[in-house]
């Protein structure tokens, strides 16, 4: 892949099946099948791939033809894009903790704020430690 010096992402995927174009993915685990993955996620036109350079290299894939960063802590790096992206918009942040309940008084406060404000929420229960 030629080298570029601006990458326009516009969608952030952890799940192969989630890339589409313009994503951003990142290779969490340790996929079995990373040769696969990489070629569906550039066929799906991602726009970058953070991924193990050990898990690249034994995919034997050819460094050329994928758009790919290397990166052996991803958890970092996708916390650093998430940091960019949320810094670059001026918008109060609300984490909820807790053992039980977060995502009722998640599903609750996005209906009462959502009703006046605009609101971006998660969908659903990720149950996480990125999201």
């Amino acid at each position: 892949m030629e080298n570029k010096k601006d990458i326009k992402i516009n969608h952030i995927a952890l799940i192969s099946s989630h890339v589409k174009e313009g994503s951003a993915y990142f290779v969490c685990v340790d996929e079995p099948n990373v040769s696969k993955i990489l070629k569906q996620a550039t066929k799906n036109k991602a726009a970058v791939i953070f991924i193990p350079e050990k898990a690249f290299k034994s995919s034997g894939l050819s460094i050329n033809k994928y758009p790919v960063i290397f990166t052996d802590n991803w958890l970092k790096r996708l916390g650093m894009l998430y940091s960019s992206i949320r810094h670059s918009y001026k918008a109060t942040t609300v984490a909820i903790t807790g053992t039980v309940g977060k995502t009722t008084t998640k599903e609750f406060m996005s209906t009462i704020i959502g009703s006046e404000q605009k609101l971006f929420c998660n969908n659903g229960n990720r149950n996480s430690c990125i999201l």
